[in-house]
């Protein structure tokens, strides 16, 4: 067991069982590895560059540090405190990166296995979540993540999720007493929203689909909505839609009504709702007769669209 210091200068260490690392104001550490057991702790004006946290180690950021380029894997944890920060920390298979009350990090990519949780406060910014990474805001918020084909963003009671950009076969999922503001769904990408939980504005970016168990889960604005686009409203059945200049007045259930506003609807169309086949209704568009289109068809596997 030892401890080390920075300053002076730190480059190279290996911590392993029982070793601990204090980055204290002016030091700065480089290409450190963080084995099971061993510690770094990133403090006031300390910085770590390029660490690697391995199976079991953890590396600590508190308030006035800053770590850049840490690699978390096989079960390394980083955790970014109150006052903390991360800047470009790459998380692998079955690891994690907590971002608490007050704690920032910076353009993480969350890779096969790994998770981001951003709790209590924290804040994460562009995070970038891989096929079979997560990303979970419990009463964290989110900023500009991008989900790419296989990822998964969960935003939980209390946590936002502002500017999301959901690409091809990407999910986010707004749970009860989560919010998800100003998302982009890109061609394949699904928002899907679970009773409780909300979505403000939404923009389609081509052959997209947002699901929510219900009409008032949804507000705001509808942008750029084209036909192949779909909102499935999950056990819902619509019994009008009306369109009178830039309002959507949705009617379903027992004379219950949600209005939305349109920007952006592709020209000559209308909003129309059918079964979604599984006891709901789906929002689409539908050419105006008389009006020549091609009208796309997407598919996004058999099956209900199902609430978590």
């Amino acid at each position: 067991m030892t401890i080390f210091t920075a300053p002076p200068n730190q480059n190279g260490l290996v911590l392993d069982s029982g070793d601990d690392l204090e980055v204290n104001n002016g030091g700065t550490a480089t290409d450190t590895t963080v084995n099971t057991d061993g510690t770094e702790n990133v403090r006031a004006g300390g910085i770590s560059n390029d660490t690697t946290v391995n199976s079991g180690g953890v590396e600590f950021i508190f308030a006035g540090g800053v770590a850049n380029d840490t690699t978390i894997s096989n079960t390394g944890h980083q955790r970014v405190l109150n006052g903390g920060i991360s800047n470009y920390t790459t998380i692998g298979d079955r690891s994690l990166e907590s971002v608490g009350d007050g704690g920032t990090s910076n353009h993480t990519t969350i890779n096969r296995g790994g998770t981001e949780g951003v709790v209590d406060g924290g804040v994460a910014n562009d995070t970038v979540i891989n096929r079979g990474g997560t990303e979970n805001a419990v009463g964290g918020t989110s900023n500009d993540t991008t989900i790419n084909a296989g990822g998964v963003e969960n935003v939980f009671e209390y946590g936002v999720a502002n500017h999301t950009t959901i690409g091809d076969h990407g999910d986010l999922k707004v749970l009860s007493g989560g919010v998800a503001n100003n998302t982009i769904i890109d061609r394949g990408g699904v928002e899907t929203i679970s009773a409780g939980g909300h979505a403000n504005n939404v923009t389609f970016a081509g052959q997209s689909i947002l699901v929510s168990a219900s009409p008032v889960g949804l507000s705001g604005t509808v942008a750029n909505w084209q036909v192949g686009d779909a909102i499935d409203l999950v056990n819902t059945k619509v019994t009008a839609v009306n369109e009178t200049g830039d309002t959507l007045t949705v009617t379903y259930g027992d004379d219950q009504k949600a209005a939305y506003t349109l920007a952006g609807q592709q020209a000559d169309t209308h909003v129309t709702a059918r079964s979604d086949g599984h006891g709901g209704s789906e929002l689409i568009l539908t050419p105006i007769l008389g009006v020549q289109h091609h009208e796309a068809t997407i598919h996004f596997g058999p099956g209900p669209h199902f609430l978590f």
